[in-house]
């Protein structure tokens, strides 16, 4: 929905589908009445002509995928555009080629076929099609009578016909709106104002403006009419002279819609009366459309309204609301001198404050952050206020590298508090700030093992910022200390960036005695490849070492998913841990081979168990219907879009050839940091990327020294952690997807996005002292992690966590598992979520119990809404799978919400 490199992105209507090609509305009396209105577009990569149901949602629209009006296996069958045909059936242009995406396959590849295509005809069974309209030899008043057909092709062609003969029909054109307005159809119908609409765009397709009729569907019954008359104004505004009070009419009118369209209107009028009248739309609900909306008016008419509110407090009608809304929309510097004001003379709320105070922390010089920082030091440790000035505080610190001017020694007060976030972003300001005065207590944070993680890992972080010998001394003694392995690992990441070859040294002697499957080495290996030349001394530390061999496979996975070639350091850790490493490159005729058993003797059922393995990390990276990783491309028609061979060849050779949109960056800052991802856009201050932790990174431009491109984020040598079978059985899941009916994303909306509750002892008391119902609270003690379901949808049992929280229970039976996803309502009602079996299940939405049955029916606000599931899975034998979707007869929207 959003142009390339912009500032912000607008989601489309179908977040999560694949990609689509070519679009149509369905209209006409050929086609059953429940399609019209609909949206036909082509999946070409799953051979499927789809169909969405496309409804209201605030101020624009959501999508629901109907059954497609077209699904094949034929591997050639490429639909790319489709339209309605003036006989009122559908036309659809197959490119007819089982050969696509040209930078992944060879151009010279013989599959291609360059001869052939096809246009397909649709039409309805035992219904005829209709005699197709002579629109080029119809008089004026015949053409205009085309404008009430129910065909959409008709009434567009006819308006092309008439806009080819200029504006000698104007007289018709007349006619034809009074006979509609004087006898031919009753005002309460609507065909009344459908039709006059249609008269109003063939006046504009004629640059011909017509006011009264302009002003009269500005005023009707159908907002949608209402909404679309509003687009209109712009192009007529010379011959308006009432312009701006039509539009201030529209911006607060009860159709969201209708004031959407008002927003953006404004935007083509020059001077600050426009923002004023557009501001008053803020006083009704605002959704992520009617945001987006603002932002761009804002942003188009930013010259007229921001230099003006610095001076003028009363702009905007005195409503300081307004007046932070728009500020905050804008988010740029250039707002500073307005936000100062607003605290050195503005009476505000505590609300209002905290908005304020948060972009000012954002935003602001040196001088200014320490005027936010006194506020800050007024506050009582655990307040709101506090917490968000801190989080300011240490974004500015990291992000642009500004320090309060302040005693900030007096940060002190705020470590004692009893809230994790003002603690952590504490902490983070100590280590941004240098402060080496707090290297003591950072240390009995990190002494002290009842400390959340976090905590203990932000004083890491911290040490490691401060540096100096001071930081090293400590950091060495840690190492060298009885805490557990993973803190000392941590110890070492810190010291990376103060003294590379003594970190190096220490990570080898660490790496010597690590069991990988207790301890997590990935953030330590992350930390060598940060830096500068550090990935070298690592490497030469190893020299004549040796590490455990499952050590070094997760060490040769990290450098590989990185997106960058360590060559040294692989030579190394390959060396080192005693590992066979290469890419795996066969023969055409193994090829050939391969792909025969893949047909034969592949498994895809077995092959999607393989898939969802933890030490494959597939799901890291990659979505299957929206859900999963997004650092590479979502799955869900992979099958039929790729070949075999090409399925094989990415898993063997990675780099070989990388999917367009998904070669890494790498960036070398001035501070010697490397930092890689996927480019994700770049504005005017910064670059931002997708890591391989799936985390988007924004770099000022400003800081970059070096960029260049990298290596595909997929790792080498994922081969050498599957025997011949297993490869086999991956690669025919992965060819299915999309083109089996067992493995394609369907069209109702299940949840397929979970997080799961890890088992702990910290966890265990938790649950055990209280009631399963604290399973809804953020307590530090729970860890949730990501889970997805099957591409059927299914949550498979086998693999979740589970705890024994009832006495007297045989510990031979596993015990208690606890789910959690999230839905988004974007407009409130009655939703329905229907769950295929209840046998050993409590559920909790948001944090009220609910009673619980195979269709729950909830009322909700709109907002994201949490749903908690305790599974008894001693009782409970099969995987747990749930849609979400309005109740029949609702208004209610609401999608599961999707990503990692």
């Amino acid at each position: 929905m959003t142009a390339y490199n912009a500032e912000r992105i607008l989601r489309g209507l179908n977040p999560g589908s694949p990609k689509h090609c070519g679009l149509e509305i369905v209209s006409g009396r050929h086609l059953p009445e429940d399609w019209q209105g609909q949206m036909i577009t082509n999946d070409f990569r799953g051979h499927r002509v789809c169909r969405f149901l496309v409804q209201e949602d605030g101020a624009g629209f959501v999508s629901h995928e109907q059954q497609e009006l077209i699904k094949t296996d034929h591997v050639a069958f490429r639909p790319i555009d489709v339209k309605m045909g003036p006989d009122g059936a559908i036309y659809i242009a197959d490119w007819y080629n089982p050969i696509i995406q040209h930078g992944e396959v060879d151009f010279r590849d013989k599959r291609r076929d360059h001869t052939h295509g096809r246009i397909w005809r649709v039409t309805r069974k035992g219904k005829p099609v209709l005699k197709r309209p002579d629109l080029v030899n119809a008089s004026d008043e015949e053409l205009l009578e085309y404008l009430k057909s129910p065909e959409g092709w008709t009434r567009h062609h006819a308006k092309r016909v008439l806009s080819s003969r200029g504006k000698k029909n104007i007289a018709a054109l007349n006619h034809f709106v009074d006979s509609i307005n004087s006898k031919s159809l009753d005002p309460n119908s609507e065909d009344y104002e459908n039709h006059l609409l249609e008269a109003l765009w063939s006046y504009q397709t004629l640059a011909s403006p017509n006011i009264p009729l302009l002003k009269k569907l500005l005023n009707a019954k159908n907002g949608k009419i209402r909404a679309a008359a509003v687009k209109v104004i712009p192009h007529w505004k010379k011959s308006i002279p009432d312009a701006m009070e039509l539009l201030a009419q529209s911006v607060t009118d009860p159709h969201p819609r209708v004031r959407l369209e008002a927003v953006r209107a404004l935007s083509q009028f020059s001077g600050l009366q426009a923002m004023e009248i557009a501001v008053k739309a803020i006083d009704f609900p605002v959704d992520h459309f009617m945001e987006y909306a603002f932002w761009l008016t804002a942003k188009d008419l930013k010259s007229y309204w921001l230099p003006e509110l610095v001076k003028n407090p009363a702009l905007f009608e005195g409503k300081i609301n307004r007046q932070i809304f728009v500020l905050k929309l804008i988010n740029k510097t250039e707002v500073v001198p307005v936000l100062v004001h607003m605290l050195e003379k503005r009476e505000l709320s505590e609300s209002q404050s905290a908005q304020v105070l948060e972009m000012l922390a954002s935003l602001g010089s040196s001088a200014e952050l320490g005027t936010v920082y006194q506020i800050l030091l007024k506050q009582p440790v655990d307040s709101r206020l506090a917490e968000i000035i801190l989080k300011g505080l240490a974004l500015a610190a990291r992000e642009r590298k500004v320090i309060p001017e302040a005693d900030t020694k007096t940060i002190s007060q705020f470590l004692k508090s009893k809230n994790q976030n003002i603690k952590s972003s504490s902490i983070q300001c100590i280590g941004y700030w240098k402060q080496a005065s707090f290297l003591p207590e950072l240390k009995q944070f990190i002494l002290n093992q009842s400390t959340k993680a976090s905590i203990r890992t932000n004083a890491f972080q911290a040490i490691s910022r401060i540096g100096g010998k001071t930081s090293q001394s400590l950091l060495l003694e840690l190492i060298s200390s009885e805490i557990p392995v993973q803190d000392r690992l941590q110890a070492v990441e810190a010291l990376v960036s103060i003294n590379i070859p003594l970190a190096s040294t220490n990570a080898v002697g660490l790496l010597e005695k690590i069991n990988t499957q207790k301890v997590n080495v990935r953030g330590l290996v992350q930390s060598f490849l940060k830096v500068k030349a550090a990935s070298g001394h690592l490497a030469k530390s190893l020299k004549g070492k040796n590490i455990p061999g499952e050590t070094a496979k997760v060490i040769l996975q990290v450098i590989s998913s990185s997106g960058q070639k360590y060559d040294q350091l692989t030579t190394a850790v390959t060396s080192a841990g005693k590992i066979k490493q290469g890419v795996m490159k066969l023969t055409a005729e193994e090829m050939a081979k391969m792909v025969d058993d893949v047909k034969k003797l592949g498994d895809p059922h077995r092959g999607e168990i393989i898939f969802r393995r933890e030490d494959l990390t597939c799901l890291k990276c990659h979505a299957i219907g929206g859900a999963g990783g997004r650092v590479g491309p979502d799955m869900s028609s992979l099958g039929g879009s790729a070949q075999i061979d090409y399925l094989i060849e990415s898993i063997l050779e990675p780099n070989k050839k990388i999917k367009e949109n998904y070669q890494t960056i790498v960036v070398a800052t001035e501070d010697g940091e490397i930092l890689s991802g996927i480019k994700l856009r770049q504005t005017g201050t910064a670059l931002i990327l997708r890591n391989s932790d799936d985390k988007e990174v924004s770099i000022p431009l400003e800081d970059i020294d070096e960029q260049k491109n990298g290596t595909s984020i997929m790792p080498e040598g994922l081969p050498t952690k599957l025997t011949r079978q297993e490869l086999i059985d991956l690669v025919r899941f992965m060819s299915e997807l999309g083109k089996n009916e067992k493995f394609s994303v369907g069209t109702i909306p299940v949840v397929r996005r979970w997080q799961v509750l890890q088992n702990s002892p910290e966890t265990m008391h938790a649950l055990r002292r209280t009631s399963f119902a604290t399973v809804v609270k953020e307590l530090p003690e729970f860890n949730w992690s990501p889970v997805y379901s099957t591409v059927s949808g299914e949550l498979p049992l086998d693999g979740l966590p589970h705890m024994y929280l009832v006495h007297g229970r045989n510990k031979n039976v596993r015990g208690h598992s606890f789910v959690r996803t999230e839905i988004v309502v974007s407009k409130g009602g009655e939703c329905q979520l229907d769950i295929n079996d209840i046998t050993g299940t409590q559920l909790w939405v948001n944090s009220e119990a609910v009673k619980i049955s195979k269709q729950v029916k909830l009322n909700l606000k709109p907002g994201v809404h949490k749903l908690t599931f305790a599974l008894d899975l001693f009782a409970r034998k099969v995987p747990l799978k749930m849609t979400v979707q309005s109740a029949e007869g609702s208004q209610a929207q609401v999608k599961p919400v999707l990503g990692k």
